[in-house]
């Protein structure tokens, strides 16, 4: 097995990451390509699996509140070998988002009570912060104090990650001048959840309306804005390492195909062209591999994640995985557009990231701003 780039390797690491891909071999990729294993979008057996047999939403949870008390760059293998199968999981959306946020403004006695069962993978969470999947100012949610520690919201929201499954939903609303953070139980009453069919056949994304739902503030009012910013800095380190392993897998099965498959009695990899597409590919690959590495390394350097190296990471891995979906279909020519094939698959993923944390045209924007490089 390859080991992951994305950190200074130790044999905990190197044994972390063999187990998961172990795992996940054996439980997701040899299952059928549609089968998500319940109409949740994901198989709780197998999250069940990660968190009982591994400890993966415990990993970047202080051991005071149920959690390992690993970095979060531990988390970065689990990531990548998730996205080289499109392990469809709250992985993402609980581990890699929802979870950073509450470590980052929730007060101690709300983070007691969410962290335990978010660690032991009982319960998952969901940040619903986007109305429209491509504007990020765009809010549809308000709140209003409904009694003491108490408030109620009202509105809509789409593009959730997750949204459907998750046990408990932290929903950015405005509240009066300002912009907070509720948490909101999956249960509630006034709350609808739909499942929205999307491109991305293995992320699960939802629509919620809110009729007065029953809500309490995560931390205090001001500066929610502020931590789902720091906490999505986070997601998208974790998203870089998600898609440059999708990439690589395309990369691999690209190079399979070219290695198998024969014309003009030699294999196809013998032709100049094919050969050309697969070195731009692990290119690609290598590239989004090393920022994500250089990233984590910054994380594990200065305990936050550095928002330069992360948004560079992050630009890149979408960059390669969209470039090594689209060359890996070329490579195996018109099998790949057939449903039973699993490049499509790949393909629709490399499409979704594109706007998963907010359009890519922002995050080269914040790449420029924090590259100190004037446009012209």
């Amino acid at each position: 097995m390859t080991t992951s780039p994305f950190m200074q390797q130790t044999p905990e690491r190197t044994e972390l990451a063999g187990a998961i891909r172990r795992l996940l071999d054996q439980h997701v990729s040899s299952r059928s390509e549609d089968d998500t294993g319940s109409a949740d979008g994901f198989d709780r057996r197998i999250w069940q699996l990660l968190a009982e047999s591994i400890g993966v939403p415990a990993m970047a949870i202080p051991e005071d509140v149920g959690g390992v008390g690993f970095g979060f760059s531990d988390l970065l293998p689990v990531f990548e070998e998730a996205g080289r199968v499109l392990y469809g999981s709250p992985l993402l959306s609980s581990v890699g988002l929802a979870t950073p946020l509450i470590r980052l403004a929730a007060d101690a006695g709300t983070a007691t009570r969410l962290l335990p069962d978010l660690a032991s993978g009982a319960s998952t969470a969901a940040v619903a912060w986007l109305e429209n999947p491509t504007d990020r100012s765009s809010r549809g949610v308000h709140a209003r104090i409904a009694g003491s520690k108490q408030f109620a919201l009202s509105g809509h929201t789409t593009h959730v990650i997750d949204g459907y499954s998750a046990d408990i939903l932290l929903v950015l609303a405005r509240l009066g001048e300002q912009t907070a953070i509720f948490v909101v139980e999956g249960t509630a009453p006034g709350l609808l959840r739909s499942p929205m069919d999307t491109i991305d056949l293995s992320r699960s994304q939802a629509s919620l309306t809110f009729d007065v739902v029953p809500a309490v503030l995560l931390g205090e009012a001001q500066g929610g804005m502020e931590a789902l910013g720091r906490a999505q800095d986070y997601a998208a380190l974790a998203l870089a390492a998600e898609s440059t392993g999708a990439a690589r897998r395309c990369l691999e099965s690209a190079v399979e195909y070219a290695k198998s498959r024969r014309q003009f009695g030699q294999p196809i990899g013998a032709f100049q062209a094919v050969k050309h597409r697969c070195a731009e590919m692990w290119a690609a690959v290598e590239t989004a591999a090393a920022l994500v590495g250089e990233a984590s390394r910054a994380l594990e350097t200065h305990g936050v994640p550095s928002p330069l190296d992360t948004t560079h990471a992050l630009i890149a891995a979408v960059d390669a995985l969209d470039f090594c979906a689209q060359e890996s279909m070329r490579v195996h020519g018109g099998i790949s557009f057939t449903w039973e094939h699993s490049a499509h698959r790949y393909y629709r993923r490399a499409r979704s990231v594109q706007t998963l944390l907010g359009p890519m045209s922002r995050h080269r924007e914040r790449l420029t701003a924090l590259s100190g490089i004037r446009p012209n």
